[in-house]
């Protein structure tokens, strides 16, 4: 899902790696960006997901 780290596999059929910034050490602005990010992200998914792109 980001942060340049790589997943295990997990028994889907798609991997999503969404390359998002780690904010590690950053202003809590960045935090709250990346949390807005991550959001609308599962959003989409979730919506993709239902209209069976990832079934």
């Amino acid at each position: 899902m980001g942060c340049d780290v790589g997943c295990p596999y997990i028994g889907r059929a798609f991997d999503n790696n969404w390359g998002l910034n780690d904010p590690t050490g950053f202003q809590d602005e960045v935090f709250r960006e990346i949390i807005s990010q991550i959001g609308g992200r599962i959003i989409r998914l979730k919506m993709q997901i239902e209209g069976g792109v990832y079934g």
